[in-house]
């Protein structure tokens, strides 16, 4: 019979063979790699956010200067045959900087947005139809 104090020596907690301990070492460094994978992916999340942020503040200090909407009417495209058609407003401006005359076409720093939704567009070209005056933020 054994005694109370083999028992305890070996139990299956205390006695581990090469192979489950190479499993344990391998487990940990995959949690580890795959920590550090999401660290990264996290990182670059940010830094695209701080790089969106600073170019929309970057764009609130352009002056703004009186511009006239010279063209505005819809633009339609569709990839294939199956896919539904895309619209977005095809928009150009006039406006004077430093005494020279110059026209711009985008409405944001990466130009018209495209929507399935036509009905959206059509409210944006009411918004800003031909030969309205307004004001528009330029890139000195």
């Amino acid at each position: 019979m054994h005694s109370p104090a083999q028992s305890l020596i070996n139990t299956p907690a205390m006695t581990r063979s090469p192979h489950s301990q190479e499993s344990a070492l391998a487990g940990r460094w995959f949690l580890v790699l795959l920590g550090l994978a999401v660290a990264l992916i996290g990182a670059l999340f940010v830094w695209l956010l701080a790089r969106s942020y600073l170019r929309a503040r970057e764009m609130h200090a352009w002056p703004e200067v009186p511009c006239v909407i010279l063209t505005s009417e819809i633009e339609q495209r569709v990839h294939d045959p199956q896919s539904p058609p895309e619209f977005r407003q095809n928009l150009s401006f006039g406006y004077e900087w430093q005494g020279q005359p110059r026209t711009g076409d985008h409405l944001t720093l990466r130009g018209s947005p495209w929507t399935s939704k036509p009905d959206l567009i059509e409210k944006r070209i009411a918004e800003f139809p031909a030969g309205t005056r307004s004001t528009c933020r330029v890139n000195p």
